[in-house]
């Protein structure tokens, strides 16, 4: 699911973007998990996930879990991201948030992100827990425990493919001209449809992502060394015509074009 869909009509779906993952359950129940050290982009990002907040489907107030035991450092940019885009939506989150419970871990990082709310003056209520099993059961009652834990098997399942994209990459960076989705599976000890299965986790494809590799790769060989187009094109597994709609895709001009400028109008070679 692309993050347009997701903001237009969010219930009874989530959506993976990063160092999280946004849900929501009901018209009037969302949340998210996040972990890692989500960067200034990153949390951008997220933020704009938040907009689904105001899709048609949604009926405020709307409860909020958001679990952020599993962040690991916090990062000055995204804190002034996060914080400038609370102060600007104010209004519109007392008007539309019923309660928000935060869920942190004990120790700096959990500090710090508990005291964002309560510096930006009076906002909607919110609630700052140690327990996320506690923070649905207090939305939902008995009924909080069985989606509690199919957040928790869905992050779970997310962050493995995540670990499993990552690798991928690494594989593919080292060698990109000849691969194939068979042979980067057995080297990474998976059957070819388990590893398609992780990466759509992560919202990617064995193709999408091998076209990233080779266009980077390109890119870098165009810029780094006099090769002629020929030569690129099979170092990174592709035909002249192929790399050429590679970068009018990517870049609107051809692999010579993106050379040329890149060099301030130096030769193409």
């Amino acid at each position: 699911m692309s993050l347009e869909a997701f903001v237009a009509d969010p219930v009874g779906t989530w959506i993976y973007l990063g160092t999280s993952v946004l849900w929501c359950a009901s018209p009037r129940l969302a949340g998210s998990t996040s972990w890692g050290a989500p960067d200034a982009t990153q949390t951008q990002r997220v933020l704009e996930g938040f907009a689904a907040l105001w899709a048609p489907s949604v009926d405020p107030p709307v409860d909020l879990v958001l679990d952020a035991r599993g962040l690991t450092y916090i990062d000055g940019g995204a804190m002034n991201v996060l914080v400038d885009w609370c102060r600007g939506h104010l209004r519109d989150l007392r008007g539309r948030i019923g309660c928000q419970f935060g869920v942190i871990q004990e120790g700096l990082n959990g500090y710090t992100l508990s005291g964002i709310l309560p510096i930006l003056g009076e906002t909607h209520s919110f609630q700052v827990v140690y327990d996320v099993s506690g923070a649905f059961r207090s939305v939902l009652g008995e009924g909080g425990d069985a989606l509690c834990q199919e957040v928790t098997e869905t992050v779970a399942q997310v962050m493995g493919g995540a670990a499993v994209l990552q690798q991928l990459r690494e594989l593919l960076g080292r060698d990109c001209a000849s691969p194939t989705l068979s042979s980067v599976a057995r080297s990474m000890a998976l059957s070819p449809r388990t590893l398609q299965r992780q990466l759509s986790l992560s919202q990617t494809s064995f193709a999408a992502e091998l076209r990233d590799v080779r266009f980077r790769k390109a890119q870098e060989l165009l810029l780094g060394r006099e090769d002629k187009l020929h030569a690129v094109a099979a170092t990174v597994g592709l035909g002249e015509t192929a790399l050429r709609n590679l970068f009018r895709v990517r870049l609107g001009c051809t692999p010579q074009d993106f050379r040329k400028r890149a060099r301030g109008g130096g030769s193409t070679g």
